[in-house]
């Protein structure tokens, strides 16, 4: 019996949807493909497996190595040979299977993921794995040039974690958190926990409590809940973080000034200013030992540490970091990266007129050009921690 007629005689509801008849019969003439077209057939397979809508070619093309040996075969010679993967998307459209769409992705429906999900049933680990692998293959180290690439795989990343029974895999920690940076980046709070905890769930069951992999799961979570206001829950991952850094690192690394500088952050938005500074001071000195003076990390150590001292009516001491912080970002990053904006923010902030005699005019033509420039760009004024 063919995979359609086992599929219609089970009675699955899906299949007479009410207003929105589907002949499935018609769509899934999988034996045809399997036929005409092994290798389109195995993406297909594939296919099942991921979210149905705006499936991105670079998923299969950069992670082409992992998609099993037919698969990988016959996308060997992309993305040179720009015709192979539309040839196999070609044979799929043609029986109706997927939907091709605007911007190099493709679709595929639900009730055919359904039916060959279900035929697949006992090959289920070894397609997620897959999955797993060309995803973490694919997206890349969420930097603010690689946004857009990370916007176009979110969404497979996500329907990822909605599965019941995911294989363990160093793969999918290190996606799950990547994905996790770059949505806590874009402020979409809400979709950040669920992928650092699970994150943090693999990475334990896989390498046990201390390990630097771990370490970076829980400052990334604690960061998270620091923007969210969840002070309570953030301190004791800060510290966790900060004392498994110390532990396998040592005093000196960037790792542990990273920590210290986000433990002072924690502490000033809650106030606790006496705290916070010989911590973000301690953060500064380190990495300028290490990195130098013209460095991103020494940067947002000064933009922070301005912070503070810009909260305690610390004018004076703020100014000058502030200006460091900005210049150094501008050489090291262009004007257009989202760390001079916050520079410029908290910079402005500074110069917004108050009533404490101890705040400062706009100090020079420069900053102040920059400051109109950075206005007209539409970007709300606010203040933030890097």
């Amino acid at each position: 019996m063919s995979i359609t007629l086992c599929y219609l005689s089970s009675g699955n509801p899906n299949c007479r949807q009410s207003g929105n008849i589907v002949d499935i019969s018609q769509a899934i003439n999988f034996e045809a493909v399997k036929a005409s077209n092994p290798a389109a057939a195995e993406l297909l397979n594939l296919s099942a497996f991921l979210a149905p809508d705006n499936i991105p070619y670079e998923l299969l093309l950069l992670g082409k190595a992992h998609l099993g040996e037919l698969l990988s075969q016959a996308l060997a010679d992309a993305p040179e040979n720009e015709l192979v993967l539309p040839e196999l998307l070609e044979e799929l459209t043609r029986y109706s299977l997927i939907r091709l769409e605007t911007d190099y992705r493709y679709s595929i429906h639900r009730l055919v993921q359904e039916v060959l999900r279900d035929v697949l049933k006992e090959a289920e680990q070894q397609w997620q794995a897959r999955v797993i692998e060309a995803l973490n293959q694919a997206f890349p180290s969420p930097k603010f040039e690689n946004w857009r690439q990370c916007e176009r795989l979110v969404e497979q990343v996500q329907v990822l974690i909605e599965e019941n029974s995911l294989p363990v895999s160093a793969a999918l920690a290190r996606l799950l958190n990547e994905t996790g940076y770059y949505l806590d980046d874009q402020g979409r709070y809400v979709e950040v926990e669920p992928l650092y905890l699970k994150s943090l769930e693999l990475k334990r069951k896989q390498v046990g409590g201390q390990h630097l992999d771990i370490a970076i799961t829980l400052n990334n979570l604690a960061c998270l809940y620091r923007a969210q206001g969840r002070y309570s829950k953030a301190e004791p991952l800060c510290l966790q973080a900060l004392q498994m850094r110390r532990v396998l690192l040592g005093e000196n690394h960037p790792d542990v000034a990273n920590s210290l500088d986000n433990l002072a952050c924690l502490y000033r938005v809650q106030g606790r200013y006496r705290e916070a500074e010989p911590l973000s001071i301690q953060a500064l000195q380190v990495n300028r030992g290490l990195l130098g003076e013209n460095h991103p990390n020494v940067a947002n150590n000064l933009d922070n540490l301005a912070l503070l001292y810009d909260e305690q009516e610390r004018y004076a001491e703020a100014e000058p970091l502030f200006l460091q912080a900005l210049y150094m970002r501008k050489a090291l990053l262009g004007e257009t990266h989202p760390d001079v904006a916050i520079s410029l923010n908290n910079l402005g902030a500074l110069y917004i007129p108050q009533p404490s005699p101890r705040r400062p005019a706009c100090c020079s033509n420069r900053v102040r050009t920059l400051l109109r420039r950075h206005c007209r760009s539409n970007q709300p004024v606010h203040r933030r921690s890097s």
